[in-house]
């Protein structure tokens, strides 16, 4: 009976503290919810940023909460931007908008996403940066290094700057022949653009765009596009042009050294289209000018030749050598159809020892004989090396002993010299014993004789290869002669043909009118041109 009393008091004591407990959770539901149930709306999980000109376009990424119906941006509490949501189908999305007229710099929003009741999702914080004229006023556009006119396709070709970091491409506005205004894009990687329909002396623009600078994850989707546009001209012409000239070539005459000859002249003329000057330039030892009387210089220009301009040339030759000196009167300028040439020639006479003279006593103190392998001495019988041969004496001689002939001997002249005419004298005494076959060689002084030297022993049977082996040791052949006349102590003298630059002679004998196996004459006669 006690126990039962007991367990009865135990149930009602737990009973009423139930009752108690029930009573304070639902005051605290009551205080939750005294301004009526709070609902929580989804949130925004990411923004994307693109970044325009004084504006953003942001792209929010919602979830699939169907009471989603707007989406509030605030910047210092304040709402900048109000976007309605319009969807179809629930599901997760993104959702773009545009926000304009942002001021330019750094931004801090707070983006909530609002039902139709204006209950408010959590909020997301992000950043952004604004980009306007402050950032556009620093921006240049592509810079132009140079236009010229190419003359081989008749166009304009336009050479570039590299472009600046984070430009994006660049926009070539110009005028056509045809009075029509054109655009074509120039990308980045393009070095030189090619213009082939464009009006002459127009200007052209140049304007760029650029991408902002991008924090990760943002993009642009305006281009920003610089204020500060390039411009250049376009070649003055399109076409070529042909220059007119009323002479073709003027021959001077002769005239003595550091004179200046008479005055010819010539006009020159073009209607065509010219960008520039026109040059005129007289190669050496001819002058030109743009007056009769005076200022002559090697070359001249002209500014404009649509009407006929005078030309004056003359002949100033300050070589002090005796020679035909041959020029040309060049014109030159962008753009000419075929220039034309003018050919000048005109003599000189040097002064002093010039031209061509016989190599003689002021020449004999350089000479010397040289005996090379097989060379035949020539100093038998009272006879002289080479003192004997350029005294300009026919009592003195040089002479070789018995059985030397066929055979030869070496000269070294000191230095190279121009030989224009060999030619030798017999000896007064015996004239009649004058070389009727023989052969004259020369080598140049940048050849050493010794290794020039031949191994092949000269006699009747081996002429042949005596002389090839001469030319491929690197002789020159000036003379080869075989006379039928006896020229006797008068002579006889051999043009050389070509330009013969020699410092070493060889004479060879093969024979002689006398049948003698030995050879004799008085005078070796090199004709040099000592202008050279």
């Amino acid at each position: 009976m006690k126990k039962s009393i007991i367990k009865n008091i135990a149930i009602v004591c737990a009973f009423s503290m139930m009752l108690f407990s029930c009573e304070d959770q639902d005051d605290t539901y009551k205080d939750l919810v005294k301004n009526g149930e709070k609902i929580i709306v989804g949130v925004t999980s990411k923004v994307i940023v693109g970044v325009g000109v004084d504006k953003l376009k942001l792209g929010a990424i919602i979830t699939s909460d169907p009471k989603i119906k707007k989406i509030v941006v605030s910047e210092e509490g304040e709402t900048v931007y109000t976007f309605d949501v319009n969807r179809t189908e629930t599901k997760l999305d993104t959702m773009y908008f545009t926000i304009s007229g942002l001021s330019e710099g750094i931004h801090d929003f707070k983006l909530k996403n609002l039902d139709n009741q204006g209950n408010e999702s959590l909020p997301l914080e992000f950043s952004a940066t604004v980009y306007g004229d402050k950032y556009i006023a620093n921006l240049s556009s592509r810079k132009v290094t140079g236009v010229s006119f190419n003359t081989t396709n008749l166009s304009a070709e336009i050479s570039w700057k590299t472009a600046a970091n984070r430009m994006k491409e660049s926009t070539l506005t110009y005028t056509t022949v045809e009075d029509v205004e054109k655009s074509i894009l120039i990308g980045n990687d393009e070095t030189t653009t090619v213009v082939s329909d464009f009006k002459p002396s127009s200007t052209f623009k140049v304007v760029s765009s650029y991408w902002p600078p991008l924090k990760e994850g943002q993009t642009s989707f305006e281009d920003f596009w610089s204020l500060n546009p390039t411009s250049a001209d376009f070649p003055v012409c399109n076409t070529l042009a042909t220059v007119e000239v009323s002479a073709t070539s003027f021959d001077f005459g002769q005239l003595m050294a550091n004179e200046n000859s008479p005055v010819q002249s010539f006009t020159i003329e073009s209607s065509d289209c010219i960008d520039g000057a026109i040059s005129i330039d007289a190669t050496s030892s001819f002058e030109v000018s743009l007056t009769a009387d005076g200022g002559f210089t090697s070359s001249v220009s002209f500014d404009d030749i649509s009407v006929a301009k005078s030309v004056y040339v003359r002949f100033s030759p300050s070589t002090n050598k005796n020679q035909i000196l041959n020029g040309v009167v060049n014109i030159s300028g962008i753009g000419l159809n075929v220039p034309p040439t003018i050919n000048l020639t005109g003599e000189e006479i040097g002064n002093s020892k010039s031209g061509l003279h016989i190599i003689g006593a002021d020449e004999a103190g350089d000479i010397t004989t040289i005996v090379l392998p097989n060379d035949a001495l020539y100093n038998a019988w009272g006879g002289k090396f080479h003192e004997a041969l350029f005294d300009g004496n026919t009592s003195t001689h040089g002479h070789s002993s018995g059985g030397d002939s066929p055979g030869h001997f070496t000269i070294d002249l000191g230095k190279d010299y121009l030989i224009r005419k060999v030619g030798w004298k017999n000896r007064a005494g015996s004239p009649q014993n004058g070389q009727n076959r023989y052969q004259i060689w020369g080598l140049s002084g940048s050849i050493d004789p010794n290794t020039a030297a031949t191994t092949i022993v000269l006699s009747g049977a081996t002429e042949g290869d005596w002389s090839k082996e001469m030319g491929m040791k690197g002789w020159t052949s000036m003379v080869d002669a075989s006379l039928t006349e006896n020229p006797g102590s008068t002579g006889i003298t051999h043009d050389v043909s070509g330009y013969v630059y020699v410092r070493y002679i060889r004479v060879a004998i093969f024979d002689n009118f006398g049948g003698n196996n030995y050879f004799n004459f008085s005078e070796l006669e090199l004709t040099a041109d000592f202008d050279q």
